[in-house]
């Protein structure tokens, strides 16, 4: 009999669990697990302890029809995963740089095989960092406290700031700061002849990890069918725990867990595995949805074809409306360059899909909590891949990202627009929830990082079509939120559509042209074409109002 038919199965511990599992083969749990161990590090993958740990780990395990059942199975899954790769010691201490007192030979713990070029420490709100505009390229380069304590920046230009929306420190990369200041544990040059840890350490992980990894993804599709955004807490998500307890670890971990999320092998034998559940059936149907909005023929193609874990993944955050757990775990493996790659692309596959979930959420105005601060995430991820130069102009320029940037603007004004007059003028409605929710605030925030490099710019201004979405965007702000003069009585207070407006303005018009002045005020360079785009647009706005411009 399965330990979780047994009558009371949901009300025994985790500890309990383990005992069944190893008394099942007449073994105590230290032999069971040393055994697990030799046939991965010997990849006697038919070993009969092998075959039995599999299939404990199957795609469904983290779920079950009633809720207590489905902790109990969480908890007891997630502790024996712990106990497989980590023993007595506990899957804590493994990211401690220390010597194991626990075994008979001298092991060095995973964190001290920690040898990566970058810092991968990502934060939440009200985090304290370091930004250092001496040693930056990027403006929103930002740096955790040991990074920044552990580096050179005597004499530098640089301040401490409270993280509105969280941030990932960027010491170490060379497309957002100079190798000044890198901090002494950072650099290319830290990975040049890094050990390679031992198989005793690493290998029943990287054995665990195909099948821990979808069986988490199973129970998130089966979240995903609740009408309400689920709060990812450590009660609610073990497993999510133990990955950020093995993302903590360092470099080795972090390999192996992105090495995973992005193997088409792995997601091509759990579509396999589930083909034929509900929760999978589910899933299959919402990648099919489309958000259905008005797009170029350049980048009108946005079918969804998920081909690996990581893109199910990106699904589900969006699908939950960014928890915060699952956020930091994905940016957290940023640092690895593959991982990157993959996720970038994914992401902006995603991307009209994330416009759309923000859309939506922001229709009521009585805005949630968790509502608000999905905006925050939003930018918490995309800062991260858009704010260094190359990677920025590699995608405007292969994935056309400022035509999606620009048309989720222009689909959100559609959204929310209000007639000005009787001639059919349309400007955007201020008192609308949409603009009182902030929604234009993500995609404002990646054309912001766009235009900070002026590589960029000089595609802007030298694309018609690109600059003529742009302008009509800004021609729904025209005469928005038009005041008119009354004598007499009048109400006390101004809605606050006054101040949204203002908001509107500073944040989609004034700060974006003024950053793209900034890259062209000096004589040498004549951007004929950005004005050009402007005198044709407010030839549109002028005529039915009867002005005509030359």
């Amino acid at each position: 009999m399965d330990f979780f038919d047994l009558p009371d199965a949901e009300l025994k511990d985790a500890d309990e669990f383990l005992a069944y599992v190893s008394n099942k083969h007449q073994l105590s749990k230290e032999a069971f697990r040393a055994k697990f161990c030799d046939a991965c590090i010997s990849r006697n993958f038919n070993s009969p302890i092998f075959t039995a740990v599999v299939e404990i780990f199957s795609y469904d395990g983290f779920t079950a029809d009633r809720y207590r059942m489905k902790k109990a199975r969480m908890n007891s899954l997630t502790k024996l995963f712990e106990y497989l790769i980590a023993g007595d010691i506990g899957i804590e201490a493994m990211g401690r740089k220390c010597r194991s007192a626990l075994r008979n030979i001298q092991l060095s713990l995973v964190k001290e095989f920690d040898y990566s070029a970058r810092c991968s420490l990502v934060w939440t709100t009200n985090y304290f960092a370091y930004r250092c505009r001496t040693c930056g390229i990027s403006p929103s380069m930002s740096l955790c406290s040991s990074c920044f304590t552990a580096g050179n920046h005597a004499g530098h230009d640089f301040n401490k700031f409270k993280s509105l929306a969280g941030g990932a420190c960027d010491c170490g990369d060379s497309s957002v700061m100079k190798e000044s200041g890198y901090c002494r544990y950072h650099g290319p040059d830290k990975i040049n002849n890094r050990p390679s840890p031992p198989e005793e350490l690493v290998a029943p992980l990287r054995c665990l990890l195909p099948r821990f990894l979808p069986a988490l993804l199973y129970s998130l599709w089966d979240l995903c069918s609740c009408v309400d955004p689920t709060n990812l807490t450590d009660e609610v998500a073990p497993p999510l725990f133990v990955l950020h307890v093995l993302h903590a670890c360092g470099w080795v971990t972090q390999k192996m867990i992105a090495d995973v999320l992005i193997d088409r092998n792995v997601f091509d034998q759990l579509q396999k595995d589930c083909s034929n559940t509900t929760a999978y059936k589910d899933y299959q149907l919402s990648v099919a949805t489309n958000p259905g909005f008005s797009l170029p023929e350049i980048i009108r193609n946005q079918e969804l074809s998920h081909r690996t874990l990581l893109d199910a993944f990106i699904f589900c955050t969006i699908k939950l409306r960014f928890p915060e757990s699952l956020v930091t775990f994905l940016i957290g493996l940023l640092a690895v360059d593959e991982f990157k790659e993959e996720f970038v692309q994914s992401y902006l596959n995603h991307y009209t899909r994330i416009a759309s979930t923000v859309m939506i959420s922001a229709r009521t105005r009585m805005v949630t909590e968790w509502s608000l601060q999905m905006n925050n995430r939003i930018v918490h991820i995309s800062v991260q891949l858009f704010s260094g130069e190359d990677l920025a102009l590699r995608m405007v320029r292969e994935r056309h990202l400022h035509y999606l940037l620009v048309h989720c603007l222009l689909n959100m004004c559609i959204c929310c627009r209000t007639r000005l007059d009787d001639r059919s003028n349309m400007v955007v409605n201020c008192d609308g929830p949409l603009i009182q929710n902030n929604v234009f605030w993500p995609f404002v925030s990646d054309l912001g990082n766009l235009v900070s490099h002026k590589s960029i710019v000089d595609v802007f201004v030298e694309d018609d079509e690109f600059l003529n979405s742009w302008t009509e965007v800004l021609r729904y702000m025209q005469f928005m939120n038009c005041f008119v003069m009354k004598e007499g009585n009048h109400i006390e207070y101004e809605t606050m559509a006054f101040y949204h407006a203002i908001t509107l303005e500073i944040e989609i018009s004034a700060n974006l042209m003024w950053n793209i002045w900034q890259h062209y005020r000096h004589p040498v360079s004549d951007p004929i074409q950005f004005f050009d785009a402007y005198m044709a647009s407010y030839r549109l706005i002028l005529l039915p109002v009867g002005y005509y411009l030359i």
